[in-house]
């Protein structure tokens, strides 16, 4: 594998990592004209903590392409 498939790997990670985090939002904003309950609570708790990590794990991968590779 030459330098050049890793970035474009890279690339595709981050790509991915991002429609997650526009997908976590879609789902939450699907619940806004639902009744306020335990299950519309217990998803969208559910889907912040993911989106968190998610943010947390883009964030992490994006410093590791930033600084080039090896």
């Amino acid at each position: 594998m030459n330098a050049e498939d890793v970035e474009d790997g890279m690339s595709n990670v981050q790509t991915w990592m991002s429609a997650a985090l526009t997908d976590e939002e879609t789902c939450t904003d699907g619940f806004e004209d639902v009744e306020d309950g335990s299950v519309k609570a217990e998803v969208c708790n559910r889907a912040a903590v993911v989106k968190k990590f998610t943010s947390n794990a883009l964030a992490l991968v994006n410093t590791y392409a930033a600084k080039g590779m090896p």
